[in-house]
């Protein structure tokens, strides 16, 4: 819940022309961190048990995880492009 909420935040100060350094550095750590959490489940606990519901639900939270890392990026960057030609 934390991550999510920074990267609305940086995003939100990076609208206003503001530093968002302060909120994008642990939000980055903390997406990380849970991603890592997430691959070292998969290949150490859930694929060796065969258990396909955690599998499944796993990589269904990689994939969710990638998708919003990817519209953050996106939105950061068009708001730096935009701030660029105003």
């Amino acid at each position: 819940m934390a991550a999510p909420a920074l990267i609305g935040v940086s995003i939100w100060l990076s609208c206003r022309s503001r530093n968002n350094w302060i909120t994008l550095i642990p939000a980055i750590f903390m997406v990380v961190t849970t991603m890592a959490s997430l691959i070292y489940l998969l290949i150490n606990i859930y694929l060796p048990a065969g258990n396909i519901i955690f599998i499944v639900a796993d990589m269904l939270l990689l994939c969710l995880a990638i998708g919003v890392i990817g519209l953050s990026f996106k939105a950061i960057i068009s708001l730096r492009i935009k701030a660029g030609r105003a």
